[in-house]
């Protein structure tokens, strides 16, 4: 058998992840995901390079919407086969793409009505990527991968889950099959996590590959080697002595509940005041609940930490807002607050209305 890659996302710029490995005649999508870049946001629309039924298997490395964000246009274009990740990226992409689909209706209807009355018709105006109903069916879909255990997503070709240390589930792909006679062994890094991270247990060790489809992101940089809750109650003792509100700009899978997790250690051993915690961000919500029941995929300290008296007993200075009436009345706030808002990069959510 012959084997090809080819690059169909997430090449020349950062988002919109795939990657199809044709082995043989059988062709494997490695994610699917959402273009996010204004400059590229209308590749979101363009139909697949490939027909959608003509693919066998998808194997998605973890739920940001930049690698699953465009599972139900594949579904919904035609893709009728089988869907493996881990099961915490299983539950976590579903509840990224319901979003998206959410927001997609309600953002239109918005649209539409602007255009209107300013007489004249935007691109795409109440063309939607895809419905919650798309979502559904994408769901019937899922297949769940074990961390560490091999699968066979088609015939003559296995495929382990590991470690990527970045997201709750997410993982590395090692992908292994027969190429001009030869055994041949690939590894999609997905996204990669560092090392010592919180929640999540560290990246696997890869001792031996031909080929790596390796990303890049913060290639360039060396992340400090700091104490973050050091500096986080630095920060938050500072605001305190001046008398304010701290808002926290937050991605809704990950980072919030990073944050989480350091605001009720800080909050357990005294090294801030008793002061509220408050998590504006119902999709941040909805990930928190998904995370606290798949304390399995937590790694050891952290999972003991959620399970134990601390948490209990500091969970109840951390409230959650839902509403956005509820987000709103926020800023009437008396008393230092902190506050966790969505989006992680103030484009949208309470933290570009705070």
């Amino acid at each position: 058998m012959s084997m090809q890659l080819r690059f169909l996302g997430a090449a020349g710029q950062v988002t919109g992840s795939a990657h199809l490995l044709e082995i043989g005649d059988k062709r494997i999508l490695i994610d699917c995901g959402m273009y996010q870049e204004r400059a590229f946001l209308e590749r979101n629309w363009a139909s697949f390079p490939v027909p959608p039924s003509s693919i066998d298997a998808v194997l998605l490395t973890h739920a940001h919407l930049d690698h699953c964000g465009l599972l139900p246009k594949l579904v919904r274009d035609g893709f009728s086969g089988k869907i493996w990740a881990t099961a915490p990226t299983l539950r976590l992409a579903s509840l990224v793409m319901t979003d998206i689909a959410r927001i997609q209706a309600e953002d239109a209807g918005i649209k539409q009505a602007r255009h209107a009355r300013e007489g004249r018709q935007g691109e795409h105006d109440g063309e939607l990527l895809y419905t919650g109903y798309d979502v559904r069916r994408t769901e019937a879909h899922f297949r769940e991968a074990r961390f560490g255990e091999p699968l066979s997503p088609v015939d003559g070709v296995s495929v382990r889950f590991l470690l990527a240390g970045h997201i709750l589930g997410a993982a590395l792909l090692e992908v292994t099959a027969r190429d001009a006679g030869k055994t041949r062994k690939l590894v999609f890094s997905g996204d990669l996590g560092r090392r010592d991270m919180p929640i999540v247990p560290d990246p696997a060790v890869l001792h031996e590959a031909d080929y790596i489809v390796l990303e890049t992101t913060y290639g360039d940089r060396d992340h400090p080697d700091e104490d973050t809750e050091a500096v986080l109650a630095d920060i938050v003792n500072d605001t305190v002595d001046r008398g304010g509100n701290l808002v926290v700009p937050s991605f809704a899978i990950e980072r919030a509940q990073q944050l989480l997790l350091h605001f009720s250690h800080l909050l357990g051993s005294g090294r801030i005041p008793p002061l509220r915690v408050y998590l504006d961000s119902p999709m941040a919500i909805d990930a928190t609940a998904i995370y606290r029941r798949m304390l399995t995929f937590v790694d050891g300290p952290a999972r003991e930490m959620l399970r134990g008296r601390e948490w209990r007993d500091t969970r109840r200075l951390i409230e959650t807002v839902r509403s956005p009436v509820a987000s709103r009345a926020l800023d009437a706030i008396h008393g230092t607050a902190v506050l966790i808002a969505g989006s992680g990069m103030c484009t949208g959510g309470a933290s570009s209305s705070t």
